[in-house]
């Protein structure tokens, strides 16, 4: 595929989380982006296939409705794309536990795709989840 090809594929897949974080639904065209035999892996989390990825996803929007991921950066590197994003939001919902706290946050993230035959079949992600406790004010800020 050509880069901008997994440039499309990669952008279109955050704007599916975008809309999925404001109370959209998955439609058609959005199965393409997630291709058979996806796998994610997040830092602390066990390895998810589609079903399981899409379940965290929409656990996340009712802990943070309509937060947003915005691409700060995109590198495409044969059938590879990182991304450096920005979450944004707001702590509405129960999160893992936690009670919500009506806080703000706002914490970067690394992010990388392998794309096949126009879909994501990889997905990696990570982000600062430090700085997200310490924002909703569940772990203390640096030199407090």
């Amino acid at each position: 595929m050509a880069s901008e090809d997994l440039q499309e594929t990669v952008r279109a897949f955050y704007d599916v989380a975008n809309r999925l974080a404001n109370g959209g639904t998955l439609v058609a065209e959005d199965e393409r982006l997630i291709a058979p035999g996806f796998r994610a892996y997040a830092a602390g989390m066990p390895p998810m296939d589609r079903d399981g990825f899409l379940q965290f996803t929409t656990e996340f929007a009712a802990a943070f409705p309509g937060y947003s991921i915005t691409i700060d950066d995109l590198v495409v590197d044969g059938d590879r794309v990182a991304t450096r994003v920005t979450w944004r939001g707001t702590h509405l919902g129960n999160f893992q536990g936690i009670a919500p706290t009506g806080r703000d946050f706002e914490v970067m993230g690394m992010h990388f795709d392998r794309v096949e035959a126009g879909g994501i079949i990889e997905h990696w992600g990570m982000f600062d989840a430090v700085s997200l406790l310490q924002q909703l004010g569940i772990l203390p800020e640096p030199g407090a």
